[in-house]
């Protein structure tokens, strides 16, 4: 079964990464620490005595708050920017799944590489992930990698326009696959199998992108790979975005429902806690006026608890 050399990338902002892509998603702000410095948990006196259980709730309203607001900002920046969900695993599963449309049922079936080439909306930007049939040498096959130091990688980086590939990605790839052929075309042996049939088929370009790419250019180039190295070799361009589709916020979002719940938390302490002062106020007065009692309109004394004295 062909395998994997892991996916490139290149192009975003000038620079490159080689061996695949690493990170993504919406990454918000931290939010202030909880089990047992805020809320949970006899620590939530912040302060100590009552005056921390009734400060504690309304400074989280406030951290919870300033939060949100921070974070609907982020989101709010991000309207109108589609960010690309790539995947690894699925750039693989992709390029197996055109590595068997192309050369499922050829004889030398494991003798052959497919390309995947995907690319972004703002023509700088690219990724690419090859499938390598496994009776190729070690030597071929880590020269199809996705690594940064593989002759695949440094071809890309040579011949891959850095301002815009838009109107040029026939001329760039021909351009790698004539460095690939430089590369590959000087080892002394290139296939670990005994068959006598390798390329049962024709390489080619297949462009299932938006852009126009100039087929007849790069088939040459791979016409001329397979007769240097007798490796069939495919080339596939897509669009990452109908490959991989689109992030969500999802991190963002939940983010935003558990602060909301702990706005709803911190409400209900902060009421709680002002009624509770309330009432502690309304028993202190009702206590000063029965210091002050009177019977039948006389005051009360020590001596005559009851008033009866006076009666």
């Amino acid at each position: 079964m062909p395998t994997s050399g892991g996916g490139g990338h290149g192009g975003f902002g000038g620079g490159f990464h080689g061996g695949g892509f690493h990170g993504g998603g919406y990454r918000g702000p931290r939010g202030p620490r909880f089990g047992g410095f805020w809320f949970f948990g006899p620590r939530f006196y912040y302060g100590g005595g009552l005056l921390g259980w009734f400060f504690a709730p309304i400074i989280l309203l406030v951290i919870s708050l300033v939060l949100i607001a921070v974070i609907l900002l982020s989101l709010a920046a991000t309207i109108g920017q589609k960010t690309v969900d790539y995947s690894e695993s699925a750039a693989e599963d992709y390029a197996l799944e055109q590595y068997e449309q192309a050369f499922g049922g050829e004889k030398g079936y494991e003798d052959k590489i497919l390309l995947a080439f995907f690319t972004y909306e703002d023509g700088l930007e690219y990724r690419y992930i090859t499938m390598n049939g496994d009776h190729l040498t070690n030597r071929v096959y880590n020269m199809m990698l996705g690594d940064s130091r593989s002759a695949l990688s440094k071809a890309m980086r040579a011949n891959i326009s850095s301002t815009s590939y838009e109107t040029t990605l026939g001329r760039n790839l021909s351009g790698v696959v004539e460095d690939l052929t430089g590369s590959v075309g000087a080892e002394t042996k290139i296939f670990t199998c005994s068959e006598t049939t390798h390329a049962d088929g024709k390489s080619y370009l297949r462009n299932d992108s938006g852009l126009t790419v100039n087929a007849e250019m790069v088939n040459a180039a791979l016409a001329d790979f397979t007769a240097q190295t007798g490796i069939e070799m495919v080339i596939v361009v897509d669009e990452a975005a109908e490959v991989f589709g689109y992030e969500t916020p999802i991190p963002g979002i939940i983010a935003l429902v558990f602060l909301l719940a702990l706005v709803g938390i911190s409400i209900y302490f902060i009421v709680r806690n002002a009624k509770a002062k309330k009432n502690g106020g309304n028993g202190q007065n009702g206590g000063s006026n029965g210091s002050g009692a009177t019977f039948n309109g006389n005051p009360r004394t020590d001596s005559d608890p009851y008033g009866q004295d006076n009666w």
